[in-house]
């Protein structure tokens, strides 16, 4: 009796068991099927493109050097360096002492030259008004008569010409006296000052450097490659890495003939309102370049090359399905392909290795 009890207790487990394992999917070599943790990314449809970055230099619009045009000693400054300035405002003025003193000096000149002018012509109205009277009386004038009109003609325009010289000074000394106020000819930023108050300034030398910023170009070099992805009145982005901005650049020049390098000086424009880009900074024009047109797009991380082969993992009703692709250019996050695959299609981009085609996967975590 004790034996019989033993033996349905040992059935009863088995037909359990049996009912359990019944209960269970399995794979291949009747294991059960667990689902493998994955994670994916979307399938897009579009373009693939690439930037490019030339380098290049910000350079001010215009650089306009301001040379004294009198040597003396620059008594003010109305202006430091950095300030933007309108055309027509006053930066400096140097000592005048001398040089009005000069223009005095000439102005009396001109002045007695006029008064001897005067006397001269006086002169040489009553000379002719004695011969007028001889004529008259006569009927002819006398030699010495005769040669004093002459004489009085000769004095008459020796003074004028006199007169003309001293006019011709007096005007450059009083241009020399207005060069002594030095003003902006056009409206910038002081980008150099080369003297302090008190100090001597030649005509030599730039005393002041003022620059034009807006716009700001931006100076660059490209290949023969790079040439058509430039033409002049075409929007490309700039980047300035000390300022951490990117700005609207138009293409304004493009040399037709490389330099000694073989490269091809290119400028462009850009706004500068506010002032706050200085020129001589680095910045890297940006050139979007279409590597693939309407072209899927996968996450790179998603494609498997494995012995030759090249396919990816959609994940379709819950398990993943083999794709072979065809690899149309790849970059390093994103590669353009051909293959059976839609837009909005996931795609495994890890776990894809430890995977086989129709294996269950479980999704942890979707990437756009």
């Amino acid at each position: 009796m004790k034996k019989s009890s033993k033996v349905l207790a040992i059935v009863s487990l088995a037909l359990m068991l049996s009912a359990c394992s019944a209960g269970m999917p399995t794979g291949e070599g009747g294991q059960a099927d667990t689902a493998t943790p994955v994670r994916v990314g979307l399938v897009q449809s579009g373009q693939l493109t690439q930037d490019a970055e030339i380098i290049g230099l910000t350079k001010a619009n215009q650089e306009v050097s301001i040379m004294p045009q009198v040597s003396a000693k620059l008594v003010a400054l109305h202006v430091k360096e950095g300030e933007q300035v309108e055309e027509g405002q006053l930066l400096g003025e140097l000592d005048d002492e001398d040089l009005r003193t000069a223009l005095e000096l000439e102005q009396a000149t001109l002045g007695l030259q006029q008064k001897q002018l005067a006397s001269a012509q006086s002169s040489f109205k009553q000379m002719e008004a004695s011969a007028k009277a001889a004529i008259a009386q006569t009927g002819e004038i006398d030699e010495q008569l005769e040669q004093n009109i002459v004489q009085a003609r000769l004095a008459v325009e020796t003074a004028q010409l006199n007169v003309d010289v001293s006019a011709v000074r007096v005007r450059q000394a009083t241009s020399q006296l207005e060069d002594t106020a030095i003003y902006a000819p056009v409206s910038g930023r002081v980008l150099d000052i080369a003297a302090v108050e008190n100090e001597m300034v030649s005509m030599q030398a730039p005393l002041f450097t003022v620059v034009t910023i807006d716009p700001l170009l931006v100076e660059a070099q490209v290949s023969a490659e790079q040439l058509p992805l430039l033409v002049p009145g075409e929007e490309r982005s700039v980047y300035l890495p000390t300022y951490e901005e990117h700005k609207p650049g138009i293409v304004d020049s493009v040399s037709p003939v490389a330099n000694q390098s073989g490269l091809y000086p290119v400028t462009l424009t850009v706004d500068n309102a506010d002032g706050q880009i200085r020129p001589g900074i680095p910045a890297k024009v940006i050139i979007p370049r279409v590597l693939a047109e309407d072209t899927l797009l996968v996450p790179t991380e998603a494609v498997v090359e494995q012995s030759g082969e090249t396919y990816i993992y959609k994940v379709e009703n819950g398990a993943a399905k083999r794709v072979e692709l065809t690899i149309v250019h790849s970059l390093t996050d994103v590669t353009a392909v051909q293959g059976e695959l839609q837009d909005g299609d996931q795609v495994i981009t890890k776990g894809q290795l430890t995977i086989a085609d129709g294996k269950s996967v479980n999704i942890i975590e979707e990437g756009a």
